[in-house]
């Protein structure tokens, strides 16, 4: 309906600023944790070390870097760079995704390997079983080192030959 010249404009709210909106989401994301893990390069029976990372330690790559070696302690020294397990490189911590598997570098070339491919059992696959050998212990003090009963055995053996026989000159 239309509004005659005597009624009052209708009553409206102020709208937020959708622009200052717009730019404050931008520039204050809130990144949950990121948990992720890494293995190190060229070892296939590494089982890797999990990681969970707050989203200050993900604002530059050098800091996530830094946790990294720091944790799993490569032999050839730091973490100089991160590989996805097919071997794609890692430019940022913009790249490091939840639940991600990669493999840490230091200044060796990347080995591209199974990794974390462990053969394991299934869950209602039972181990098979193994007797145990049993041994029959010849130790005169069980619970006692071996070495000390080697020592004991000597000592009896001085004691059954008796004392030490002086040589007399003819």
């Amino acid at each position: 309906p239309g509004f005659l010249a005597d009624d009052p404009p209708p009553l409206v709210l102020p709208k937020k600023n959708k622009k200052y909106a717009q730019r404050s989401a931008q520039f204050h994301k809130v990144r949950q944790p990121v948990q992720f893990t890494v293995f190190r390069n060229g070892l296939t029976s590494d089982k890797g070390t999990r990681f969970l990372l707050k989203a200050r330690e993900m604002k530059s790559f050098e800091t996530v870097l830094s946790i990294i070696s720091f944790k799993i302690r490569l032999v050839e020294g730091a973490v100089r760079r991160l590989f996805t397990l097919e071997g794609g490189i890692l430019h940022g911590p913009e790249d490091i995704t939840d639940g991600g598997q990669y493999v840490a570098c230091g200044h060796r070339r990347f080995i591209l390997a199974p990794y974390g491919e462990l053969s394991q059992p299934a869950k209602n696959a039972k181990a098979p079983f193994y007797q145990k050998d049993v041994k029959i212990s010849t130790n005169p003090h069980p619970g006692r080192s071996p070495i000390h009963c080697q020592l004991f055995k000597r000592r009896q053996q001085k004691r059954k030959r008796g004392p030490k026989k002086i040589l007399q000159p003819h």
